[in-house]
């Protein structure tokens, strides 16, 4: 199909379609590698194969989607042409700093607008008011940041000027306001391909097409529970990141034992790079803000640590890596000093890698951070953009970058451990590392540890592995652990982060009702006594992904952190007021004393999460493109009056 040859993809297509196949042209986006005008004749060919394959409402809601593919290639079409139309006013000549240096200007218009006070809880605001509007406020944030990366990466491709840093704009005022134009076509191309993604991706099905005077695709949330668990799962992030709620963590440590050395080693480089500068008062607003940046490294990054056998690569990482996000604070602390006419200079100047990885003692080391540094910078322009949302550093030759927005997206450590990891040996040490954390999280919770790594036989043959075999009471838990180590930035990434959860519920579902029908084998590896005891078997699937805590996949449970707690020592919402941090107000669910096998066994299928969220419901919120309007689904709080439920608090309190 790629060759556009239909013909021998109609005679391929034949001898080889099942379900699976019509499926995986879905999730696979096959369709959407060709053209609009193009997409007619496969599409004739899938649906004749869909209607023998599917039936009912299945087959409805696949007929739905092909009907889908051909509206939204077409508006997809309408926006490209519109981009390229847009770009037609921009200067003949753009440097690819100059696209930067309007990028920035818009954020820094956005950022203009904002206040503290917007992200403070209001006196007589509710915990779910203001998680839900802070909840807000950070996705219209990432979509103007995502646009503005895609602006950036779409303008670098026809830019001809010469790279060079400090180069002055000719007609700034006019490309500026052509930037911003471009900007909005953008954030439209992007809103139809998270739509586009969503429903390959199955987060959203096609409820009904309304063709009338215009077009109307109503869309309806594929698995509304995940939505809801993925919903409570960002909030619950975002609300401890803003507070700064994490516990204590090794890399962490380490991080923040040289972030004053490095940053004030930073504003000195861009001191003496204009000499007339005038030098920050204090440093306390860059160390500030470096430390924040250090609030997203979680038990992940010590156990990535503990895995390595290279410590000096994994700490080399983590160090070029954050040391890029402060240097890009110093630099702009020195630029707020500044008259308009030097700040403008200091805002060009590029960050020194070399400084970076120089600054590293070790030879070794600093060989280590001179490759994190390259693969941590990016040259313009991507294949993707997410690329650029993931590694905002452009490059400006071997030894300098520029970062493209003056903000941090919060996902640095994220990036490293999908640098380092990436499959091979340290993947699968890094997945051992987990089952052993696990198991002794567990075991110190008063869960008995009856097999690490079992596997499970018929014969010669293997009939599937299991992580962990659990026991408490009468109730045997059989464990697959499915650590996350990516990031869940587009659509795919969480379609390929639940594939890999699917597979642990497969794995674990296979392995209970194995144990199920040859109850001897639980003799085989505890004893009689035990296996005697024990009158449930419950798959189970543990993540580390707060994003699946609470989901339920063919019959089979994910554990997050949230629920893992709450299984082993009962689960409680402590709420904390935001001026002292002291506990105002604490609500049990479960306490650990009622734990009983009833009790787990209704915390599996009533997650503490969806218990502490606030009563939402879907709307719709209408995107039109053209004579086209999309119907996208959207969780908001539930309308009237909020339910004051026992554990409501005023939002002064801070949810933990």
């Amino acid at each position: 199909m790629a060759n556009r040859d239909f013909p021998g993809f109609e005679n391929h297509f034949l001898t080889t379609v099942d379900r699976d196949l019509l499926l995986a042209i879905r999730e696979q986006k096959v369709l959407f590698q060709l053209a609009a005008h193009e997409v007619e004749k496969p599409i004739d060919i899938i649906r004749e194969q869909a209607q023998i394959r599917f039936e009912g409402s299945e087959l409805d809601e696949f007929e739905g989607y092909l009907r889908f593919t051909r509206l939204a290639l077409e508006t997809r079409a309408e926006l490209s042409a519109k981009l390229s139309k847009t770009m037609r006013d921009l200067p003949s000549t753009l440097s690819i700093p100059s696209i930067i240096a309007a990028a920035r200007a818009c954020f820094d218009e956005l950022v203009a607008t904002a206040t503290p006070r917007l992200l403070s809880p209001g006196n007589e605001e509710t915990v779910a008011n203001y998680e839900h509007r802070i909840h807000s406020i950070n996705g219209r944030l990432n979509d103007y940041g995502f646009a503005l990366l895609r602006a950036v990466n779409e303008i670098a491709k026809n830019a001809t000027g010469q790279v060079t840093v400090g180069e002055a704009w000719k007609r700034r005022s006019q490309t500026l306001k052509t930037f911003r134009r471009i900007v909005l076509v953008v954030g439209e191309l992007n809103a139809i391909d998270f739509i586009i993604d969503s429903v390959s991706y199955g987060k959203f099905q096609v409820d009904k097409i309304e063709s009338a005077s215009e077009i109307k695709i109503i869309l309806k949330p594929a698995d509304p529970r995940l939505d809801l668990i993925r919903t409570a799962g960002i909030r619950r992030g975002l609300i401890l990141a803003l507070h700064q709620h994490r516990a204590k963590r090794f890399v962490r440590d380490q991080l923040l034992s040289v972030q004053a050395a490095v940053i004030t080693h930073a504003v000195r480089f861009f001191l003496d790079e204009v000499p007339s500068a005038l030098a920050p008062k204090e440093l306390s607003t860059a160390i500030d803000l470096g430390t924040k940046m250090l609030i997203s490294v979680d038990a992940e990054d010590d156990l990535l640590y503990a895995a390595a056998p290279d410590k000096l690569q994994v700490a080399s990482y983590y160090h070029a890596t954050i040391a890029l996000r402060w240097y890009s604070a110093a630099r702009d602390l020195v630029e707020r000093q500044q008259r308009p006419k030097l700040r403008r200079h200091i805002s060009r100047l590029a960050i020194p890698l070399d400084a970076i990885s120089g600054a590293l003692r070790d030879p070794e080391s600093r060989h280590h951070a001179e490759i994190a540094l390259n693969a941590m910078t990016t040259a313009l322009p991507v294949r993707n953009h997410v690329s650029l949302i993931r590694k905002p550093f452009v490059k400006q030759g071997p030894l300098c970058a520029i970062p493209v927005l003056p903000l941090d997206l919060g996902l640095w450590n994220l990036t490293v451990r999908e640098e380092l990891v990436d499959g091979g040996h340290l993947g699968k040490r890094l997945g051992k590392i987990w089952e052993d954390f696990y198991a002794h999280l567990l075991r110190d919770a008063e869960w008995q540890i009856l097999g690490q790594g079992v596997r499970l036989k018929d014969g010669k043959d293997t009939v599937t592995d299991i992580d962990l075999l659990l026991l408490r009471n009468d109730l045997l838990l059989v464990v697959q652990i499915k650590a996350l180590t990516g990031s869940d930035v587009s659509q795919y990434d969480h379609w390929k982060n639940r594939k890999i959860i699917e597979w642990g519920c497969v794995q674990a579902k296979l392995s209970s009702d194995y144990l199920r029908r040859h109850p001897q084998k639980l003799i085989s590896v505890s004893n009689k006594k035990i296996a005697k005891q024990i009158r449930h078997i419950e798959p189970l699937v543990l993540t580390n992904s707060s994003l699946f805590d609470g989901w339920i996949y063919e019959g089979v449970s994910v554990a997050g952190e949230v629920m893992r707690n709450a299984i082993s020592s009962g689960a409680r919402i402590d709420y904390h007021d935001a001026r002292n941090k002291e506990i105002v107000r604490t609500y049990h669910i479960v306490r650990k004393e009622d734990l009983t096998t009833d009790t787990i066994l209704w915390l599996l299928r009533h997650p503490v999460e969806l218990q502490a969220l606030p009563d939402l419901v879907v709307r719709h919120v209408s995107v039109k493109f053209g004579t086209v309007t999309y119907e996208v689904p959207d969780l908001d709080l539930a309308p009237g009056e909020p339910v004051r439920r026992k554990q409501d608090y005023p939002a002064r309190a801070e949810f933990e």
